[in-house]
């Protein structure tokens, strides 16, 4: 019996080094097997990504040996890592206590905050700063990390920054307490109840990615010196489930967010809400404030935001409605869009005031490589009649494209 289970234990890991060598792997992927008996024996899983259940793949309460390549790993009897939990150091484990043996229900990679253990994650950083407008001293997570006070900052965040990905931050240990979902973006300030406050902190996975958004707004200038964020609760009263914004979001069903708002805590500047993605429907601007209960136009239907300037509306009614003098005449030479084929608005210039399916008929297809917009949205694609990549541009100065250099084909207006 006992050679039996070595040589089960020997083919097993003959099996993951050839997944390791066949697959492709990260340098500092973490890897973990899971074995539906002990020694290794029995049908086996592989994963080196976090798992909220297993029984997706079929291997819920089957778990009773595991073999942790690489990284270190959180192994929790319930789904979406709760119940009891332990973390398990690379090594091999033929048996596991009574808690988790046919007990395994979730598991994910976590790692050392500041420090070299552990693998690097993939979905993101935040940097936090002991005092606000990103001050103060800083301690950068790129993993999971349940107590602040491993690493001695907990109760010091006055700001942030999301360099990649959304986190969850929460003011209490092991994610309890008030938690709020921080989006990509810098917060001089952590907004309403949380400033010097935050215990744990881990990134939100599996967001649904929404199309990019450039720009977006009649005065991003405003925005970026505002500062503050702004707050939004799934609850009445400023309570429940919150989000913090500090950029545009074309879409809240990226942040899991979309038709959820009940109220929400504006610090700072002027904001659009609208009822459907992409600034479109029934649009509100607010101000500074906080509102206890959204109007009935937008309770529980927001769907899209971005800053304004707080007289948009008489900006916006200017750009639309006035139709005499030489406004109207400037407005028309210089076009809603402005197309150039070099970067920082040099090259060749094309204003655009209407709907192109194919940029073939004007002789600047895949020759764009600066981009100004005078008013309105624009969706801007790669490919003709707006298929392929398409980036949505509100209006601002694109003196580079990114990825979309010389490759536009189609523009049309979305708003």
């Amino acid at each position: 019996m006992k050679r039996r289970s070595t040589r089960s234990y020997k083919l097993a890991l003959v099996t993951l080094t050839a997944v390791s060598a066949l697959g492709t792997i990260a340098a500092h992927a973490g890897e973990i097997s899971l074995f539906e008996a002990s020694g290794f024996g029995g049908r086996q899983v592989t994963l080196r990504s976090a798992a909220a259940s297993v029984n997706n793949i079929g291997f819920n309460d089957r778990t009773a040996s595991m073999v942790v390549r690489s990284g270190r790993w959180e192994v929790c009897s319930d789904d979406n890592f709760k119940g009891d939990c332990a973390v398990f150091e690379p090594g091999q484990y033929p048996t596991i206590d009574g808690r988790f043996n046919k007990r395994v229900s979730s598991l994910r990679e976590i790692g050392v905050v500041g420090g070299n253990a552990g693998p690097v994650s993939s979905v993101g950083t935040l940097e936090l700063f002991g005092q606000p407008n990103f001050q103060g001293r800083t301690a950068r997570i790129d993993r999971d990390a349940a107590n602040f006070n491993t690493f001695n900052f907990n109760d010091r965040a006055s700001s942030l920054v999301v360099r990649d990905g959304t986190w969850e931050v929460c003011t209490d240990a092991d994610y309890r307490g008030t938690c709020r979902t921080f989006g990509p973006g810098r917060y001089p300030s952590l907004g309403y109840g949380m400033t010097k406050a935050i215990s744990s902190a881990r990134p939100v996975v599996n967001q649904e990615e929404a199309r990019a958004v450039h720009g977006g707004g009649w005065n991003r200038q405003h925005r970026e010196e505002a500062g503050d964020p702004i707050v939004l609760f799934s609850d009445d009263g400023i309570r429940g489930r919150s989000l913090a914004v500090a950029n545009d979001i074309p879409d809240l069903s990226a942040a899991n967010f979309n038709d959820n708002t009940q109220s929400l805590v504006i610090e700072n500047g002027y904001w659009e809400f609208c009822s459907d993605s992409y600034y479109r429907g029934q649009c509100r601007v607010l101000g500074p404030g906080q509102y206890p209960r959204m109007e009935p136009g937008l309770y529980r239907s927001i769907s899209s935001i971005r800053a304004a300037s707080r007289d948009n509306r008489n900006e916006q009614g200017n750009q639309q409605g006035n139709q005499q003098g030489n406004q109207q005449g400037n407005q028309q030479a210089r076009g809603d869009v402005e197309l150039f084929t070099g970067a920082n608005f040099s090259g060749i210039r094309y204003p655009v005031g209407q709907d192109m399916a194919t940029f073939d008929q004007g002789g600047f297809n895949d020759k764009i490589g600066s981009v100004i917009v005078n008013a309105g949205q624009w969706e801007m694609c790669i490919d003709a009649n707006y298929r392929g990549s398409c980036s949505v541009f509100g209006p601002g100065r694109y003196a580079g494209l990114g990825g979309m250099t010389n490759q536009l084909s189609s523009i049309r207006r979305v708003n």
